[in-house]
């Protein structure tokens, strides 16, 4: 049930604004007092938000603002202690836009409904759990000029994957709107450093469907390390598991009822997530050679006889492995 945020309307937003301007703030102060939201407060003087439970929220009650010429909504926070969703509610029924942002997040950005923008009612933030968030800045602008070539950090700290739980505090998602925001494309690479916890950790990669139904995320399984039997990723020491996404990745990553990517183990942390643009520059690192016979796989797992240039194929010699773009 949409939830009626009884506030004043912000009086600097209370106006149409022209295309010309880059950003408008969403004010923090003691002015603003962040709405009454339900089930929350918010203390002006530390910025600090507290959610008394699951899904309840805070925001800016705007009325009926003309936010034409502008894209996006950004909430800047501290490290979230868990996943937030940003929401925006339109004045003439145009359609609600939300977004899912991840455990750990510092920052979410949520594009306009076009058939909504000069009519935007409502602007809040619902939490997952009971807790406090904290935030930086808060603001409507114009999209950031999006650079193909540039890799991303999802990710970076520490985030304990641990007894094979989707618990929030022991495993980590990655919303598909992670990856569709930086318009990832066929050849990138999902780059995720685990360091093992004990002597040895391990994996897994689960795809979630909007009706929270599951299947392994099958790149995984071209991951050195990988076990068919139990679908999971050998990890001893600090790890860089990288897949390159592939066609029926990007398929599933852009399918509107898939949801998002659940990493999963036991006896590791999370260091760090990326999406690196190019993982073939450079060519491929020597690897040991002999009389050992020098087998090709697709990332399907299918054997290859002949890979054709710039195909993505698996190099098998020995027990040796390594992912490359073939010349």
């Amino acid at each position: 049930m949409t939830k009626h945020l009884l506030t004043v309307a912000v009086a600097a937003a209370a106006m149409a604004f022209s295309a010309s301007a880059e950003r408008v703030a969403l004010p923090l102060g003691e002015d603003s007092s962040l709405g009454s939201g339900w089930d929350s407060s918010y203390e002006a003087a530390t910025k600090t938000i507290t959610f008394d439970g699951a899904w309840t929220g805070r925001g800016w009650w705007l009325g009926d603002v003309d936010y034409t010429g502008y894209d996006e909504v950004t909430v800047e926070t501290e490290a979230t202690p868990f996943a937030i969703k940003l929401v925006i509610e339109y004045a003439n029924d145009a359609t609600t836009s939300e977004k899912m942002g991840a455990k750990g997040d510092t920052s979410i950005s949520l594009a306009f409904n076009p058939d909504g923008v000069a009519h935007v009612k409502q602007i809040y933030i619902q939490s997952t759990e009971a807790g406090q968030i904290v935030l930086k800045d808060a603001y409507i602008s114009n999209a950031a000029v999006f650079d193909p070539t540039v890799n991303v950090t999802l990710f970076e700290g520490s985030s304990p994957i641990t007894a094979w739980s989707w618990d929030a505090d022991k495993s980590y998602s990655i919303p598909m709107d992670k990856l569709t925001d930086n318009k990832v494309a066929e050849g990138n690479a999902l780059a995720c450093t685990f360091t093992a916890t004990a002597e040895g950790g391990s994996t897994q990669y689960t795809l979630i469907h909007s009706d929270w139904t599951n299947e392994p995320f099958g790149l995984a399984a071209t991951l050195e390390g990988y076990s068919a039997e139990w679908n999971s990723i050998a990890v001893a020491g600090t790890q860089t598991q990288t897949m390159i996404l592939d066609a029926a990745a990007i398929e599933a990553i852009y399918d509107p009822a898939n949801m998002k990517i659940i990493i999963t183990g036991n006896d590791v942390t999370l260091d760090k997530i990326e999406i690196i643009r190019n993982p073939g520059e450079g060519g491929v690192s020597s690897i040991s050679t002999g009389d050992t016979a020098v087998e090709y796989y697709n990332i399907q797992g299918l054997r290859v006889a002949e890979p054709q240039p710039g195909q993505l194929v698996i190099r098998r010699q020995g027990g040796e492995a390594v992912k490359m773009i073939a010349k």
